[in-house]
């Protein structure tokens, strides 16, 4: 790379480890900080960054995040981030984090990344925030007052989002750890806002932030990929950077002075049931070291599994045998200045904490005495070199690294000290056969007094005290208020209205550049599947370049497993692996997993095949592995599917406990999911099914097994031996493998012993099982402790006799940018909005972190009535098309390319479908989409809902339901 003249070259370095050239810069007038890595990678990445360092908890560089992508001076539109849905992005997002502001983007089209990076970059360095508040009110807070006689509210998109984030009990807890460690430093400030605090920001408090911490003398820029870097520098320079004179920005973290003695504090969080007494948390903190040295940051990783993680890890066993805690989490944290380890028990009784400290102490203790597992240790580092070197992180992998290096680089650090990971591995590697990682263990773990010891108190009905305090809050400001003032908050509760109802103007608009339909390729990708067979098993065969690994997944019929034992079998399925087997304990055989694969997991799969969509499922177990390891790693598969005993009814009941605790979480954070799962149980089969195994039903099933298990433990294991049975048979066995041929030619070398073992299984069609399930009109609220709702509405448009077709697609992305974004996250002041499209006839709408319930539903039943008048010009049509292409051609690993071979075969269309779809979305017109308000409205007329949400919202929103509830039982 040729470095501009306007630049200073500081280093450059060979990244072999990630198969590029990294540069880092700095641009003498600026002073703007860059990093640039070379590659071959053509998902190309840019972000600019900034250390943003909270002074307080009012959430100014969460609320920044959000106003700076509200338009810009080169491209004045509202909502840029809606009107780049006509480009093909990769990623496109912006992220808050307790230090720092981060706005990333990447594409795998050239000329899309470039527009991408042009309106981003105009965006952090010129917003239109400081020629009208009306973002900031929008975005951030404001009073809401529609008429004087009204009560005063609080709205705007963060303090929503920030109200959904404070209502779980696990995010307080995380955020006061960090809090607690770090009283004198930014650290002790919530970036992301508490909402008692978001209301006393002002909007020159606002400003004078972005004044401050948005100036190129304090950006860090990264650009990753296959381009002309030079050419992206010059434009850089040209455009931006060469406006601006270096400042010394006075950004830097300051770092908190050690404490003398381990602190203590208390913490409260909403009652998750008013009839639990072990709803307490405990954490346990200490702050180490390792931002400066990589290689550390290894150790603490490894201990992490050695001590919290693994099956039979020592802290983890201690806590729960003692009976102190439900679910036993932790480990390294290292995204600040001053990474910390924690150790946190949920599902505790107050009283034991105490017991808490002492017992992690003892355990420490003994294991300082007798040593790591040397087998232990080697298996947690193997873990972390096979994820870093497969780089299936789920975001493009140039983001991740760069993320990574960003970490080390705001504070001062060589950003690609970070990348360079192998002789950290090695370093490490040699430090097993010492003592090293029991000296820090003492060092750092048992003997560091600067720690935190933290207790968080469930207490029944805060959030409903909260919100009362805050209603008499209101009332005391407006009682204060004067007519007149009462008159202005009036007027600009009706200008935002105005601001956000109308759209930006044409000449606006068209300075946001959208791709033509011809930069888009007409043909869809292919699938990679052959037919083979090894032996009598069929398989199916994906030839991708992996780079060395293999990826398996046995598919086991499942058809002979009766309907009402699904919940119990899908249980079952949570257990393999962390169950001991004949020849290894649950410890050695989790330590032997991660030495010989990158995992094993079993999932369901329940799904709607052909074009009748007949009900079929299949039980899959999936592994993957290093071509070297094959053999090893298909007898640990045999070891686990043929050998597994259950006979310890102790360590099933921790681990059911344990996955309790973890369900009940997600249902709640991901409520749009669970409410979305929930509504479509009503439509058929398939979706009954799957909300009995995977949603609340299967959380409500959990709850009755333990609680009934003193009584029914017996029968557990001999039901989990017939599952084994029925399952792992040759019968119908199909095996996908994703990898070189080399690497076939091995599994298919070793993978004989495990089919020879597996036996022949029952092959009568008499013996299968025909799935029926009751199907019901679904109107359901159900109480959580969280502050905001989560709002779905749907149903299916085939069984109203309306075929799937490829406009779907672009109704999402007219939706995701136009309607629902504009009436429920602009205007109502939800966090997310959600619809989905399946080609079975599944359709539903769903809001994330809503203040609103029948508001929300009233956006969803006008849908029909906007489609029948939708128009749009050829513009903006090609923007919602290309859309929908970017979501159809989203670039994908080695291993996603596999399954995603592997479910078309299963699905069992032909390709012709899929390439009719992709052409339909292609010549999508405005008359395609009004078509389209008929089968919504039909389905939208069977008012199929389910709100999850706020207790005291659901109770005044009672009548619209046929039936309220919480997670674990229905009301009367």
């Amino acid at each position: 790379m040729k470095v501009p003249e306007t630049y200073r070259l500081l280093e450059t370095k060979e990244l072999k480890e990630i198969g590029g050239t990294g540069h880092v810069l700095e641009h003498i007038k600026s002073g703007a900080h860059l990093f640039v890595i070379e590659t071959e990678d053509d998902n190309k990445v840019f972000f600019a960054g900034f250390r943003t360092i909270p002074e307080d908890d009012t959430g100014v560089p969460h609320i920044l995040e959000h106003t700076v992508l509200s338009g810009s001076e080169k491209y004045p539109v509202k909502d840029p981030m809606g009107e780049l849905t006509g480009s093909l992005r990769t990623f496109m997002n912006a992220m808050t984090y307790p230090d720092k502001t981060v706005y990333p983007i990447a594409s795998t089209n050239l000329k899309s990344f470039k527009n991408l990076m042009e309106v981003y970059t105009d965006a952090v360095f010129h917003p239109l925030i400081y020629k009208s508040p009306l973002g900031f009110y929008q975005e951030g807070w404001h009073y809401e007052l529609e008429r004087p006689e009204d009560p005063l509210t609080v709205n705007g998109i963060v303090y929503n989002e920030m109200k959904g984030d404070f209502s779980a009990s696990d995010n307080v807890l995380a955020r006061k750890i960090q809090n607690n460690l770090f009283p004198d430093t930014g650290y002790a400030f919530e970036s992301g806002g508490d909402p008692e605090a978001i209301p006393d920001l002002s909007y020159e408090e606002f400003l004078e932030f972005h004044r401050r911490f948005y100036h190129p003398s304090n950006a860090y820029i990264y650009l990753y990929g296959d381009m002309d870097m030079e050419e992206r520098l010059l434009w850089l320079d040209q455009e931006c950077l060469r406006h601006y004179d270096a400042i010394d920005p006075k950004t830097e973290i300051s770092l908190q002075a050690p404490f003398e003695k381990v602190r203590e504090d208390v913490v409260f969080c909403e009652a998750e049931d008013e009839d639990d007494d072990e709803g307490c948390s405990f954490a346990w903190a200490k702050v180490v070291e390792g931002l400066e040295d990589p290689a550390s940051a290894i150790v603490y990783e490894a201990l992490e599994y050695a001590l919290i993680e693994s099956s039979g890890a020592p802290v983890k066993e201690a806590l729960v045998k003692a009976g102190i805690g439900k679910e036993i989490y932790g480990g390294y944290v290292d995204e600040i200045r001053q990474p910390y380890f924690e150790i946190i028990a949920k599902g505790c009784r107050e009283e034991d904490k105490e017991r808490f400290v002492r017992i992690i102490e003892e355990t420490l203790e003994k294991v300082i005495q007798e040593g790591i597992p040397k087998k232990t240790l080697l298996a947690a580092v193997n873990n972390s070199e096979f994820t870093v070197r497969e780089a299936e992180y789920g975001y493009p992998k140039g983001l991740v690294y760069g993320l990574d290096a960003m970490a080390a680089w705001i504070h001062g650090l060589d950003p690609m000290m970070m990348l360079q990971f192998d002789e950290d591995f090695k370093t490490v590697r040699a430090l097993i056969e010492t003592d090293h990682f029991e000296k820090v263990i003492r060092e750092k773990l048992l003997d560091n007094p600067f720690g935190i010891i933290l207790t968080e108190i469930p207490k029944e009905g805060l959030i409903r005290e909260n919100e009362k305090k805050l209603e008499e809050k209101l009332a005391g400001i407006k009682a204060a208020l004067t007519d007149e003032e009462i008159r202005h908050i009036v007027e600009e509760t009706e200008e935002l209205k105005r601001f956000q109802s109308e759209p930006s103007s044409p000449e606006a608009l068209e300075t946001i550049p959208v791709l033509d339909i011809e930069d888009i390729g007409k043909e869809i990708r292919p699938f990679i599947n052959e037919e083979r067979r090894i032996g009598d098993a069929k398989v199916l065969y994906h030839n991708v370049n992996t780079s060395g690994i293999s990826y398996v997944d046995f598919l086991f019929s499942s058809k002979t497993v009766k309907t009402e034992d699904l919940p119990l079998l899908l249980l079952w399925k949570g257990l393999l692996s962390l169950l001991s087997t004949e020849n290894y304990t649950y410890s050695e055989l989790f330590d032997e997993l991660l030495l010989k694969t990158g995992g094993f997991r079993s999932t369901y799969l329940l799904y709607e095949a052909g074009e009748d969509f007949a009900l079929n499922e299949a039980f899959a177990v999936q592994t993957k592995f290093l071509t070297d390891e094959t053999k090893e790693a298909l007898e640990l598969v045999e070891e686990i599917l043929l050998r597994t005993e259950y006979s310890d009814t102790d360590r099933i009941r921790e681990l059911l406990e344990e996955k309790k605790s973890q369900a009940q979480q997600l249902l709640v954070a991901g409520g749009h999911a669970t409410a979305a799962r929930r509504v479509l149980s009503g439509t058929g089969t398939a979706n009954y099914l799957d909300e009995k195994i995977t949603g609340i039903e299967a959380f409500r099933h959990l709850e009755a097994v333990l609680e009934h298990f003193d009584e029914t433990k017996e029968a557990l294991p001999e039901a989990f031996v017939r599952f084994g049975k029925e399952i792992f048979t040759k019968r119908e066995l199909l095996i996908s493998f994703t990898g070189s041929e080399e690497a076939y030619k091995a599994f298919a070398e070793a993978v004989g012993k495990l089919l020879e073992a597996l036996p022949e299984g029952k092959v009568s069609e008499d013996a299968c099982i025909a799935r029926e399930a009751e199907r019901f009109p679904v109107r359901e609220g159900i109480k959580t402790v969280s502050q905001v709702q989560y709002n779905a509405m749907g149903g299916n448009a085939r069984l109203k006799g309306y075929p799937y077709t490829g406009a779907y697609n672009v109704l999402r992305a007219v939706l995701g940018s136009d309607y629902l974004w504009n009436r429920l996250r602009v205007l109502g002041g939800a966090y997310g909005c959600f619809s989905t499209f399946k080609r079975n006839g599944d359709m539903v709408f769903a809001s994330y972190r809503d203040p609103a319930v029948a508001e929300t539903l009233e956006v969803y039943r006008e849908l029909p009535e906007y489609l029948r008048n939708y128009e749009a010009d050829e513009r903006e049509m090609t923007k919602n098309i290309i859309g929908a292409i970017n979501g159809m051609d989203a670039p994908l690993s080695p291993q996603q390319t596999g399954t995603r071979s592997l479910y078309f075969y299963l699905y069992g269309l032909p390709e012709s479908v899929y390439q009719t779809e992709r052409e339909q979305v292609l010549s999508c017109t405005p008359e395609n989409l009004r078509a389209l308000a008929e089968p919504i409205e039909a389905v939208l007329k069977d008012n199929m809902i389910c709100v999850l949400g706020n207790a005291d919202v659901i109770e005044e929103n009672r009548e619209i339901f046929d039936r309220v509830m919480t997670l674990s039982k229905e009301e009367a």
